[in-house]
């Protein structure tokens, strides 16, 4: 007994676990760089194309790099990749393992019909390969990545005018500045939701300039949660609690200087009674 469950550990343990393999999203979405080869240009870059191609088609295009396959085969590897991401039919994805210098291209079923095996394979070798026999990982990515991305925009007729934009990470790659201003910015619009309401509040009367000041702040707040769920859809939450949390305090002191005016106004109500007794 004691050696069959001895042989079975053995065997449990030259066996590798598939949740090792599992790779998590990173903060990126659509670039995972576990083997640190890409740089922050190349990943901003792949994440905004693959953000555009969501928006326009509903495409999901990743890429990932991994130090190596963890003695699985590099097929089975991206599979259990797409199954982790929750990818759908109209996907595809990059795999770079670096230490086992394989590069693999994964298709959904809707994507895989327009190439076929010889046509990616040929991809691969004029694309990947020339920048890869010298180690230049990042720039063998980009250069097919950048041929991938054509090739899917020929077939849907998507115009690829959108890659000659100059500098289009720099929302992304400014990303956490800009949501930490959007939380400032927002505590402040929370002000003024509030000064419109404190005169509905004391019951006195709204000029134009409210109006226009009240509209132009839902505007401006609007379009604040659009920009943040572009870059953290999580940030709209936090946005919200800010936002819910300045007008409680806010109200609150309204509420309390009311009643501290109220019990001046008695007081002094009081007082003036007391002297004409006295007259």
């Amino acid at each position: 007994m004691k050696r069959i469950l001895a042989l079975t550990l053995v065997l449990f343990l030259l066996i590798p676990l598939e949740a090792s393999a599992i790779i998590q999203k990173s903060s990126l979405i659509y670039v995972t760089d576990e083997a640190s080869v890409l740089t922050e240009e190349t990943k901003n870059y792949i994440t905004y194309y693959s953000s555009f191609l969501q928006k326009e088609k509903n495409i999901d295009y990743y890429v990932v790099t991994v130090s190596n396959l963890e003695n699985y085969e590099v097929e089975d590897y991206a599979k259990l990749i797409m199954k982790s991401f929750g990818l759908s039919k109209k996907s595809i994805l990059i795999l770079l393992a670096k230490s086992d210098r394989k590069v693999h291209i994964s298709f959904g079923e809707e994507l895989g019909k327009i190439m076929t095996r010889e046509e990616t394979s040929s991809y691969i070798q004029d694309y990947f390969m020339p920048y890869f026999k010298n180690d230049e990982w990042d720039k063998g990515i980009k250069n097919g990545y950048i041929a991938f991305y054509k090739k899917i925009c020929s077939h849907y007729n998507i115009d690829t005018t959108p890659m000659k934009i100059e500098n289009p990470e720099l929302i992304i790659k400014y990303k956490q500045p800009i949501l930490m201003a959007i939380l400032f910015v927002s505590a402040f619009i929370s002000s003024i939701f509030c000064d419109f309401f404190k005169k509905k509040y004391k019951k006195e009367k709204y000029h134009s300039i409210d109006y226009i000041k009240f509209s132009a702040t839902i505007f401006i707040n609007i379009l604040l949660i659009m920009i943040a769920y572009f870059l953290e859809p999580k940030t709209v939450l936090a946005i919200l609690i800010i936002e819910i949390l300045s007008i409680i305090v806010v109200f609150g002191g309204w509420k309390s200087t009311t009643m501290e005016e109220a019990y001046q106004k008695k007081k002094k109500s009081a007082n003036k009674k007391h002297s004409q007794r006295r007259k």
